[in-house]
């Protein structure tokens, strides 16, 4: 093999490893890129579950709010139905005074 074909055919192969290292360092690259992004994603999902658990916070003290208006609406009721029952009271004895008059 005379020494001029040898040397295309190592300067073919020069090339082809030069391509190869390019074509890892650019997958180098975006593996990179990839592990970034992750790290970002992750930064996100930390700061949306302290959002998230701020507003199960705030959620769990509207609901304890919410159930102490249910107990004072149920005692502002049952008073309601109290001042009726005294009222009814009230009006029957007035009725009885003025059959008496009659």
């Amino acid at each position: 093999m005379p020494a001029c074909f040898y040397r295309q055919d190592l300067a073919v192969q020069v090339q082809e490893a030069e391509k190869a290292l390019l074509a890892s360092q650019n997958n180098h690259s975006a593996v990179i890129s990839k592990q970034d992004n992750i790290k970002k994603d992750i930064e996100k999902n930390k700061a949306k579950k302290i959002e998230i658990q701020q507003q199960l916070a705030q959620n769990a003290a509207e609901l304890l709010n919410l159930n102490n208006q249910v107990d004072i609406n149920l005692k502002e009721q049952e008073a309601a139905r109290a001042d009726i029952v005294n009222m009814r009271v009230a009006l029957e004895a007035v009725k009885d005074r003025m059959n008496k008059l009659e």
